[in-house]
């Protein structure tokens, strides 16, 4: 089972990890040919026990254990702060919130990164909230989160992305709830801007099927007569669904809301 499980590790990693576990592969082969005979060296590699070692040891960083293990979420740490990460035989699924602080041992740690792969192919994971404290989001971070419906990022400046970090997501139907402040470097980010994109009071929060807007130009609680449910496809609702839901208003207006 985990030699399987190195081998698909190692598959979903992008390019330049491949470039450099090859260039390692080369370096140790050199490094026994060179204390050994040519012969010797030979025979060893026929062994696979000593192939899975040179597998297990340099995909250490793609299979590096967790220290912690806090709320749902998988963490590691490194001085002051805290990184998300995964684990090898689970996957996040839901909704997850990511704090912007953990407490481990009696100390606190900052969350400031989310680590290379660890939503990799998370295809349940619907919905994530990213704190202010994240500054960097690894490569493949999100990769394969196919059924992503929902990002809340409190980050003011948009936090760095990697490499396929958010491959096989369809980011133009993925809502991104951001600052109202740095809407517009979101917007023109070259990853973030491709999201649908809308600023924290934009998006008002519905409860037990009750609106809780108020109309902006005449500052009355609106009725249950006065508005129309579609979803995203444009599909005619009887009642808001759990998601993003459009509101059309008698007047012609119209506005995203979120039920959770």
């Amino acid at each position: 089972m985990r030699k399987l499980i190195i081998v698909r590790r190692l598959l979903s990693y992008p390019p330049n990890f491949l470039a450099d576990f090859f260039v390692n592969i080369v370096f140790i082969c050199n490094f026994v040919t060179d204390s050994d005979s040519l012969k010797q060296t030979i025979t060893l590699m026929k062994h696979k026990s000593l192939l899975i070692l040179l597998l297990a040891l340099l995909t250490s960083t793609a299979l590096h254990a967790y220290d912690a293990y806090i709320y749902g979420i998988y963490y590691n740490f490194s001085g002051d702060e805290a990184i998300v990460t995964y684990s090898d035989d689970y996957h996040y699924s839901g909704n997850v919130v990511i704090p912007a602080s953990v407490i481990y041992k009696e100390k606190t740690y900052s969350v400031t990164c989310i680590a290379d792969s660890a939503f990799y192919k998370c295809s349940s994971l619907t919905s994530v909230t990213i704190p202010n404290s994240v500054t960097s989001i690894g490569d493949s971070a999100f990769n394969g989160c196919s059924g992503l419906k929902e990002i809340y990022c409190y980050a003011e400046e948009t936090p760095e992305v990697g490499s396929w970090c958010f491959n096989g997501v369809k980011k133009s139907k993925v809502l991104l709830v951001v600052p109202d402040d740095a809407v517009e470097k979101y917007k023109a980010h070259e990853v973030w801007g491709k999201f649908m994109i809308e600023t924290a009071t934009n998006i008002k929060e519905i409860e037990n099927g009750e609106l809780l807007r108020q109309r902006l130009t005449e500052g009355k609680k609106v009725e249950s007569s006065d508005e129309e449910w579609y979803d995203l496809s444009g599909r005619k609702l009887d009642k808001p669904q759990r998601g993003i839901n459009i509101i059309r208003y008698a007047d012609g207006t119209s506005k995203k809301l979120i039920r959770k």
